[in-house]
């Protein structure tokens, strides 16, 4: 539950806009969803849309967008506990062959056939952080191979942009993101 309540509290609380939210945003989500979506647009989850709505502010039926207690939102985690989870993925280490895993998976994502776009550095750390909070939530201190494909999906998804072909031909970012992953020989 580390990296749910992790992302949540951050998502209602800490995060202030812009794209580290959404970032977060999408990772509550994609944690919450099945891993393959049947078709845009239908809802898959009822879950993933309740934790949606949750994380909404109503601003224009609160005076001050930022008292969320006003706008009903609740603290799912205390500020301490947090720090706490925050500060055990921080200690958690990655090994030199993990990180160059996580480096050969974005390479991998920008000459995939299947996207014009693949992830940026920032998709990279995104993958680094969420492998490190995979570690935590499994009470390791280390991260494996198999931490980094358990949040690749989620980390690069929405990263991505698709070829027209791969469009056409009914390739989603999750397959992209899977084809790119299997093209990557796994550390040992």
């Amino acid at each position: 539950m580390l990296l749910d309540d992790h992302v949540l509290g951050v998502t209602a609380v800490d995060v202030p806009s812009g794209e580290p939210r959404r970032d977060a945003q999408v990772l509550a989500r994609a944690r919450a969803e099945p891993a393959h979506s049947a078709r845009v647009g239908e809802p898959r989850d009822t879950d993933a849309i309740a934790i949606g709505e949750a994380v909404r502010i109503p601003t224009d039926a609160v005076d001050d967008p930022h008292d969320l207690v006003a706008a009903g939102i609740q603290p799912v985690i205390d500020s301490a506990t947090l720090a706490a989870a925050r500060a055990e993925v921080a200690a958690v280490r990655v090994s030199d062959e993990v990180v160059s895993y996580i480096t050969a998976i974005v390479a991998a994502t920008r000459t995939s056939p299947d996207l014009s776009l693949g992830a940026s550095p920032r998709g990279a750390i995104a993958l680094l952080r969420g492998s490190k909070a995979m570690a935590a939530i499994q009470s390791r201190d280390y991260v494996v191979p198999e931490d980094v494909k358990d949040i690749c999906i989620p980390a690069l998804r929405h990263r991505l942009v698709r070829r027209a072909e791969a469009e056409l031909q009914g390739v989603g970012e999750v397959s992209a993101v899977e084809r790119a992953l299997a093209r990557v020989a796994v550390p040992r």
